[in-house]
């Protein structure tokens, strides 16, 4: 939530917040992201970086890998996924996105395409789709090579700000949606694209998440 991280085990109910002077504490309180990886630990993104709850001994360390040119998670981490071959992806809100190695402990960012990355999603083929700064989606493959570019629904010039907040991949179909005027449902092999929500002038169906 945007004030801790809050835990209930059935049992118990817990909030983590900041505590200062505590270095094994929550740096930030709002969370925006959560990911738990196989080794048992959570992996929160906050407003401001990265983090990772150790769920036995309940302490955060802050994620501080810096890439080859010496940057660092510092802004809004929006999605964080894990990818293939040990990795992890993670989007942020102003850096692009990351792809860190858990073996090789190797931190890359790419804002080639985006610098603002609102929606990630990994398809059962290991390849991820998210959002451009345009509104488009970019498909890559679990190496992070470029595969694809789908556009987005025809708007006119004026709406080319719609943003893209979430995208969910299933036979072949890609559904994604916007901030505005709803859902959309893109057919990857016929490129038929169709707008579930009506657009309208008045229309501001947002759709934060699409799940199963």
């Amino acid at each position: 939530t945007s004030e801790g991280l809050n835990r209930f085990d059935v049992k118990h109910y817990k909030i983590f917040t900041h505590s200062a002077g505590d270095n094994n504490s929550l740096g930030n309180n709002c969370i925006l992201s959560l990911y738990e990886s196989d080794d048992r630990k959570l992996w929160l993104g906050t407003e401001l970086g990265l983090y990772i709850y150790d769920l036995v001994s309940e302490e955060f360390q802050r994620f501080d890998t810096k890439t080859e040119d010496e940057v660092i998670i510092s802004t809004g981490v929006s999605k964080i996924i894990g990818g293939d071959q040990d990795k992890i992806w993670i989007g942020t809100l102003g850096q692009g996105y990351f792809i860190y190695d858990r073996q090789t402990e190797v931190l890359r960012q790419n804002t080639r395409y985006s610098s603002y990355i609102w929606a990630l999603h990994k398809n059962p083929a290991g390849n991820m789709f998210f959002n451009t700064d345009e509104g488009d989606i970019v498909e890559l493959n679990r190496a992070g090579n470029y595969l694809n570019t789908y556009k987005s629904p025809g708007l006119s010039n004026n709406l080319r700000n719609i943003k893209v907040t979430s995208i969910y991949y299933k036979d072949g179909i890609l559904w994604y949606g916007l901030d505005i005027f709803g859902l959309v449902r893109l057919e990857l092999q016929t490129k038929e694209m169709r707008m579930l929500t009506p657009v309208g002038n008045n229309s501001t169906s947002y759709i934060p998440s699409i799940q199963p």
